[in-house]
């Protein structure tokens, strides 16, 4: 492999920004592998709604969704505009998800302030003007591979937002266009190692765009999380033959369920092998181990914090709902269930997990009745 482009500055392995949140995404990339799933455009409140619960509930941590669409065709669906990006904000309010979506142009700007992440896609990788408009904001952006860009190429146009002073950049890599007319583009899973020893930012790999055809999407998955990227971007639709956008590459709910149950199966085994690899060399542990697992806390803290404010204002509007509609606060049935979908089967950390959660519920009963006695007028049933 030839030598770097030696102007890469922020984007190197030697850069050490003093905030280290640039390597987990201002929180929303931290503590483990990171799956965003939603559909490729934003379509209905209705539509946008049921998938975000769904890959919620299968363990996706941030909505994908399309509000502005740059599409080949000027006759084909370019998406809801500002009114996508409201239907968004109320996914994420029902949710608590963080949500990401592409903008297309820096007038838009303004429509994203709540936004979590904002996506720069393929066609506008090398927008520079974009670009530093993006390096002014203090907000993460996840910028995709061009398909027809060389890597050192996506790392120059990181660098353009990160001169500007946005630190918090997510790479994805999301197919190359080659010679072969079986795949839409072809998935470059080489890029994530390279990238890996090239950079601190934290990759995701896009296997939907890459391949083109819904059902290859979970075999790219898995292959793209046992090459090392941090995380997965995956188009899922609640109804993909009848999708407005990229239908035929889109997983339907069932099947991505299906692929994230395969998934944490394999990134739980990929864990323990590296674990088990890392315990064999007793002088890179003695060097590294302290040092490395102590910034894996501090970025696993980073994420349950911000995760942790977010199911507050959740349980808040919970409690006004319960109030209203005369429901009680302790429900150990849902409780129960909560629990349940959290355990692996492995007893110790099973324990762990049961002990820690039993906490944040209990507290959370504590603040609805506070709630309720606060805001209420009255004690709780």
């Amino acid at each position: 492999m030839r030598p770097i482009d030696n102007r890469l500055r922020y984007t190197s392995r030697q850069f050490h920004p003093d905030n280290s949140i640039i390597k987990v995404g201002a929180g929303l990339m931290g503590g483990g592998f990171t799956v965003i799933a939603g559909p490729c455009a934003v379509e209905s409140r209705e539509s946008i709604l049921t998938i975000a619960k769904s890959v919620s509930a299968d363990g996706a941590a941030i909505l994908r969704g399309g509000a502005f669409k740059l599409r080949s065709s000027p006759y084909d669906f370019q998406g809801l505009g500002a009114e996508g990006i409201e239907l968004m904000l109320t996914a994420k309010k029902q949710t608590g998800m963080a949500i990401v979506s592409e903008i297309t142009d820096s007038t838009h700007l303004p429509l994203y302030d709540e936004v979590d992440i904002i996506q720069v896609g393929a066609r506008n990788m090398q927008n520079t003007e974009l670009l530093k408009e993006l390096g002014k904001l203090r907000k993460p952006i996840l910028l995709k591979r061009g398909a027809g860009n060389t890597i050192e190429e996506l790392l120059l146009s990181a660098e353009h937002i990160m001169a500007g002073g946005n630190l918090e950049v997510i790479l994805c890599e999301r197919g190359i266009r080659t010679f072969e007319p079986l795949t839409r583009f072809t998935l470059d899973l080489a890029a994530v190692p390279i990238l890996k020893s090239l950079t601190h930012l934290p990759i995701v790999v896009d296997p939907s765009h890459a391949v083109g055809t819904a059902r290859f999407v979970p075999q790219l998955a898995m292959a793209a999380a046992a090459a090392g990227a941090h995380g997965l971007m995956v188009e899922v639709h609640d109804h993909p033959a009848t999708a407005m956008c990229d239908g035929g590459q889109s997983l339907s709910l069932m099947q991505f369920g299906d692929m994230m149950r395969k998934l944490r199966q394999l990134v739980a085994s990929t864990v323990e092998t590296t674990v088990e690899a890392t315990s064999t060399s007793k002088e890179q542990t003695e060097v590294s181990s302290l040092s490395d697992l102590r910034k894996q806390i501090d970025e696993i803290d980073v994420a349950l914090a911000g995760f942790l404010r977010k199911r507050y204002d959740v349980v808040t509007t919970i409690a006004t709902l319960k109030q209203e509609q005369g429901l009680p606060i302790h429900d150990p049935i849902r409780e129960a269930e909560i629990l349940a979908k959290l355990m692996s089967g492995d007893k110790e950390q099973d324990d762990y997990v049961k002990a820690v959660f039993a906490a944040i519920i209990e507290k959370s009963r504590g603040l609805h009745t506070d709630f309720c006695r606060v805001d209420c007028g009255s004690s709780p049933q």
